[in-house]
């Protein structure tokens, strides 16, 4: 306790109470060393506990982890097989799945123990799945580009990969994300620029009413990738981060700077993709500024080769088949 009042307010009362004890062996009568010793150790240990368990109730410590539970709705930090029996639950009992992390990769790396192969294989097939409706699956990429600290940042984080491998990895998803899509299973595919890049997390919406939005989050580290990260559970509450992650999520998706692949594959082509990072567009709230005075990329020419290497690919997604608008 920091204020000395309170301090020699507890040193008083747990004296007394000591003192009180001390008198209790002889009150009842009994004469044995040993046990008076119990007796009088025991009660300064129940004493001395129940004065730390009370000034933890005064300091607002028990109620705040209390609180952690009841309001905050943390459920866990899991990792390993404890989180791929969480995914494996969560993705049976979905209706709509929402996941926010930078390329998306590694999710569908058969070699992962934590990625996504078996589970969006077994919804694509209408298996594992608690729900007779089509589940719709929404991801939010970072845009690839090499102009985006974020971008950078994890680029760092996977050293055995060239910068064209690297890059080239957000189009490779795409192709390959796209093979899961079918009458069960819906596929929606968004970039957006690296704002709040950090967290990656998952959230899964239940069919069932009483059944609470579940939120799987984490943030990047510099040097691990990010399915080797521990996740926090965090059920849906209107005062906790789940519930700003659920309400963060949608709005990043319906933002005007959120760019379907097709759109994406414009950008590249037109050159407008270095407006996206430039500082005076941003000012004057234009996505496509001819005059932003930045010097040319020097990644231009890649991402050139690989639009039109995946064009196909991108512009299959909205266009009668593959990531269908929810």
């Amino acid at each position: 306790m920091k204020d000395p009042k309170n301090a020699l307010l507890t040193a008083l009362i747990t004296g007394a109470i000591c003192v009180v004890i001390s008198f209790i062996p002889d009150i009842m009568g009994i004469e044995a060393i040993g046990v008076k010793a119990g007796i009088i150790l025991g009660g300064y240990a129940i004493t001395i506990l129940c004065v730390y368990i009370s000034s933890l109730i005064w300091e607002g410590w028990m109620r705040s982890r209390f609180d952690l539970w009841n309001i905050g709705k943390i459920r866990g930090l899991w990792q390993d097989k404890g989180l791929k029996k969480q995914l494996k639950k969560n993705f049976e009992t979905s209706q709509n799945i929402k996941i926010k992390v930078t390329r998306g990769k590694e999710l569908l790396n058969h070699r992962k123990p934590n990625g996504l192969v078996k589970e969006l294989s077994d919804l694509k097939d209408g298996k594992g799945k608690t729900t007779e409706k089509s589940v719709n699956v929404q991801i939010l990429l970072v845009l690839p580009c090499y102009q985006d600290d974020h971008v950078k940042e994890r680029r760092e984080a996977h050293n055995e990969m060239d910068d064209k491998t690297f890059l080239e990895s957000w189009y490779q998803f795409l192709d390959e994300i796209r093979e899961y899509d079918s009458e069960h299973l819906s596929i929606n595919v968004r970039f957006y620029r690296g704002t709040h890049a950090r967290w990656r997390f998952y959230i899964f919406e239940k069919e069932r009413a009483d059944q609470s939005t579940c939120v799987l989050l984490s943030n990047y580290d510099r040097k691990r990738e990010g399915l080797s990260l521990p996740m926090y559970k965090i059920m849906h509450g209107e005062q906790n981060i789940a519930g700003f992650m659920c309400k963060y999520f949608d709005d990043l998706w319906e933002n005007k700077s959120t760019i379907k692949p097709q759109e994406l594959y414009k950008l590249i082509e037109t050159k407008k993709c270095q407006s996206q990072f430039c500082l005076n567009c941003d000012a004057q709230g234009i996505s496509q500024c001819d005059s932003c005075g930045r010097e040319k990329c020097e990644f231009e020419n890649l991402c050139q080769n690989l639009i039109k290497r995946y064009k196909e690919v991108l512009m299959s997604f909205g266009a009668g088949g593959e990531g269908e608008e929810v």
